[in-house]
């Protein structure tokens, strides 16, 4: 199954960098989900529709003065 690196993962069987898609069987996922929980979880499958990122909204020049005078 192909599963997606969420988080950096390193051990004396195996090295993961987060971002990686690697194919790897499910009894490793377990193993290595049960000694760092959320590190790795399923890939999207290539039919699915991915999600959109979140648009930034932090203002990029201020607004002018905004005192109370």
């Amino acid at each position: 199954m192909r599963y997606r690196a969420t988080r950096n993962y390193a051990s004396w069987k195996l090295i993961i960098i987060e971002g990686e898609v690697m194919e790897i069987d499910e009894e490793t996922a377990e193993w290595v989900n049960r000694d760092s929980p959320g590190t790795l979880v399923p890939a999207e499958q290539p039919g699915k529709r991915q999600q959109k990122p979140m648009r930034n909204r932090m203002v990029t020049s201020p607004q002018g003065d905004r005192r109370i005078r």
